[in-house]
C-alpha cells in the first residue's frame, strides 16, 4: 500500500471533519429549523404566560383586598345597619355616605390597577336602609336592594360560593368579567346577618395588563371552573382557526388533571397556567408565524455554503501545514539521533506554538533524562559490585566473632565459673538472632527467647533480680513479628522501670488478647513514666536515632497498617504498660522474607 506524506493526511482528514460537519448542519438547519424555532416559541409563550399568570393573580387579589377591608369594616356596616327616619334629609344623607364611601373603598383602590371599573352593591333586604334604594334599577345606580340581585343569574352562585368571590363572563358581554361576593361583616362575631352582596365588572383585556400586543398573533383565553372558554383580546376578530376554541372546550371538558405547561395540538402552541380563582389562563399561538421564517433560510443558505466550502479549503490547508512542518521536523532530528551514539542531536527552541513548543522541549529533556540514565545505571552497577564485596568481608566478622565468644564461655567454664558462660551464651544468642536475615519475620516464642537472654545479661551486669512473667497463651500465639520488636520494649522497661529508679527486683508481665481483627500484647513494667511525653513521642515524624521503641512502632505499622502500632498507658498503682497492637487476622500473617 502506498503511503502518502503527513501533510496530505492532514489535509484530507481535516478537510473532511469540516466538509462533514458543514454539511450536517446545513441539513440539521434547513430540515430541522422549524423544530427549533417551535421550541424556543413554546418556551417564550410559556414565559409570556407565565407572566400573564403573575398579573392576572396580582389583579385577583387586588379584587381580594378590597372584599377584605369592607368586610372588615364598620363604617360601612354601621351605614346599612343605621336605622332609617321618616326625614328626607335623612334619607338622602344616608344614601350619600353610603355612595361616598363605596366610591372612597371600591373605586378608587381599582381604578388604579384596571382601566375601567363598574360596582353594584346590593343591600340586604333585612336592613331597613334597603328601603331607600327600592325605586332604583340596575344598572343605573350603584346602590340597590338585594331583591334586584336575586332576579340576576349570579345570585345563586354568589351565594353558594359562602364569602368566597365567584367569577363570571356574561354571554352579553363576552368582552367583560365580573365579581360577585357576598359582604359577611366579619369584624365582628355578633353580626349575623350579611351586608349585601358587591358586584364588580371589569375589561377582560386589563387582567393581562398591556401585554396583549395587537401586533402578536398570539390569542389568549380564560377558562372557568365549569370549563366555559372566554376569549381575551383587544381585537375585534380572532386571527386563529375557529378549532381553538373547540378544541379548549374539548379538552376542559375532560377534566384535565395536568395544568401549568405547554404543548402541540392542531397545529398550534397552547399554554395553559391556573389562576389563583380557580380559573384557567390559555395562550394560543399559530405555527404559520413560526415556519413563516424557515422559508427565508433558503435565500441565503445556498450562498453561505458555497462560501463555507471554499473556506474549508483553505483552513484546512493552513491547518494541515502549520501541524506537519514542525512534527516531520522532529522525526527527521529523531532518524539522526538513532544513528548516533552519544545523543548529541537536539532540536532549537526557537519560538513556535505552545504545543509544539512543549513537544520540542519534552524531546529535549528525554534526551536529556537517557544520558543522564545511563550514567545512573553505570553507577549503580559499580556500587553494586562493591556491596557485594563488602558483603563477603561482613560474613568473616559474626563468625569470628561468635567463635571467640564461645571460647570465652568454654574456657571460663573450664575455670569452674557458671555465671560468666551463661551470660557470653546469652550475648551470642542475641548477636546471631540480631545479625543473621534481620529482615526476617519471625514468632512470639523466637522473641521470647532473646528476650530472656538480654534479661540475663542485664541481670548480671547490675546485679538485678526482675524476672519474666509470660501469660500461658503467649507462646502458643502463630502471629509473626518483625525481628527485635520485643527487646527494645524489654531494655526501655529496664531502664526506665528499675535502673533509674534504682530498683534491683521486679517483675516485668507479659500478657497477650487475641480477637478476630486484631491481636494485642502489654507489658507491664512497676517503674513510674511520663506516658503522655512517650505517646507524643511515637507521633513524631522526624527520622528516628536512638528511639529504639519509636522504630519498633514505625515498624509495626508499615507491616501491619497504620492502625498498627505502641501506645503507653499508666494503671491505677502507677506502673507503665506498653500495649502492643496488631490489626491483621491471625491466619493471614505477612510472607516471611
Amino acid at each position: 500500500m502506498k503511503q502518502i506524506t503527513l501533510l496530505r493526511r492532514i489535509f484530507v482528514l481535516v478537510g473532511g471533519v469540516f466538509f462533514g460537519l458543514l454539511a450536517t448542519t446545513t441539513i440539521v438547519i434547513y430540515f430541522f429549523f422549524s423544530n427549533l424555532l417551535i421550541t424556543n416559541a413554546q418556551d417564550y409563550l410559556h414565559l409570556i404566560m407565565q407572566q400573564n399568570q403573575r398579573m392576572v393573580n396580582t389583579s385577583l387579589k387586588r379584587v381580594e383586598e378590597v372584599v377584605v377591608g369592607l368586610n372588615n369594616d364598620r363604617f360601612i356596616y354601621e351605614q346599612v345597619a343605621l336605622p332609617v327616619s321618616d326625614n328626607y334629609v335623612d334619607h338622602a344623607v344616608s344614601r350619600q355616605e353610603i355612595n361616598r364611601y363605596l366610591i372612597r373603598s371600591v373605586y378608587v383602590p381599582l381604578r388604579k390597577y384596571f382601566g375601567e371599573v363598574n360596582y353594584w352593591f346590593f343591600i340586604n333586604d333585612q336592613y331597613q336602609s334597603s328601603t331607600l334604594y327600592t325605586s332604583y334599577s340596575f344598572p343605573a345606580n350603584r346602590v340597590l336592594t338585594m331583591q334586584r340581585a336575586r332576579e340576576m343569574a349570579f345570585f345563586a352562585a354568589t351565594q353558594s360560593a359562602k364569602g368566597r368571590v365567584w367569577w363570571f363572563v356574561n354571554a352579553d358581554k363576552p368582552q367583560k368579567i365580573y365579581a360577585a361576593v357576598l359582604l359577611r361583616g366579619t369584624f365582628s362575631a355578633t353580626t349575623i346577618p350579611d351586608i349585601g352582596v358587591l358586584l364588580l365588572e371589569f375589561n377582560t383585556t386589563d387582567l393581562l395588563g398591556t401585554d396583549i400586543d395587537n401586533g402578536s398573533q398570539s390569542e389568549y383565553y380564560l377558562v372557568d371552573e365549569q370549563g366555559a372558554v372566554h376569549r381575551v383580546s383587544k381585537r375585534d376578530t380572532p386571527i386563529e382557526s375557529p378549532l381553538a376554541q373547540q378544541f379548549l372546550q374539548e379538552y376542559f371538558s375532560k377534566a384535565p388533571q395536568t395544568v401549568n405547561h405547554t404543548f402541540q395540538a392542531n397545529n398550534q402552541l397552547f399554554s395553559i397556567l391556573s389562576l389563583d380563582s380557580g380559573w384557567w389562563l390559555v395562550g394560543v399561538t399559530p405555527f404559520t408565524q413560526i415556519t413563516q421564517q424557515t422559508h427565508r433560510l433558503s435565500e441565503f443558505l445556498i450562498p453561505v455554503t458555497v462560501l463555507s466550502l471554499a473556506a474549508v479549503v483553505v483552513l484546512s490547508y493552513v491547518i494541515a501545514r502549520s501541524v506537519a512542518r514542525p512534527i516531520v521536523h522532529l522525526s527527521q532530528t529523531m532518524r539522526q539521533s538513532t544513528q548516533q551514539s552519544d545523543l548529541v542531536v537536539s532540536l532549537p527552541t526557537r519560538p513556535q506554538t505552545i504545543e509544539i513548543t512543549l513537544l520540542y522541549e519534552a524531546y529535549n529533556e528525554f534526551i536529556t533524562r537517557i544520558k543522564q540514565l545511563l550514567q545512573d545505571v553505570y553507577h549503580t552497577g559499580l556500587n553494586v559490585k562493591q556491596a557485594e564485596l563488602r558483603a563477603l568481608q561482613a560474613q568473616i566478622n559474626p563468625h569470628f566473632l561468635y567463635n571467640t565468644l564461645d571460647a570465652i564461655s568454654w574456657i571460663t567454664f573450664d575455670l569452674g565459673d557458671t555465671d560468666v558462660p551463661h551470660v557470653v551464651s546469652s550475648l551470642s544468642n542475641i548477636l546471631r538472632y540480631s545479625i543473621n536475615d534481620s529482615d526476617r519475620l519471625v514468632t512470639l516464642t523466637d522473641e521470647l527467647n532473646i528476650v530472656r537472654d538480654y534479661l540475663n545479661i542485664q541481670n548480671f551486669c547490675y546485679q538485678l533480680d526482675i524476672q519474666l512473667v509470660i501469660d500461658d497463651a503467649l507462646p502458643c500465639a502463630t502471629q509473626l513479628f518483625p525481628k527485635l520488636t520485643l527487646q527494645p520494649i524489654i531494655e526501655n522497661a529496664v531502664q526506665h522501670g528499675f535502673l533509674e529508679q534504682k530498683q534491683k527486683t521486679g517483675i516485668i508481665a507479659i500478657r497477650y488478647h487475641q480477637t478476630d481483627t486484631f491481636i494485642q500484647c502489654e507489658i507491664e513494667n512497676p517503674g513510674e513514666a511520663d506516658v503522655a511525653m512517650m505517646n507524643k513521642l511515637l507521633q513524631d515524624t522526624s527520622e528516628p536515632k536512638k528511639h529504639g521503641i519509636r522504630n519498633v512502632h514505625n515498624r509495626l505499622r508499615m507491616l501491619f497498617g497504620a492502625d498498627s502500632g505502641l501506645y503507653f498507658y499508666q494503671t491505677a498503682q502507677r506502673a507503665t504498660v506498653v500495649v502492643l497492637t496488631i490489626h491483621h487476622p491471625p491466619s493471614e500473617h505477612p510472607v516471611t522474607t
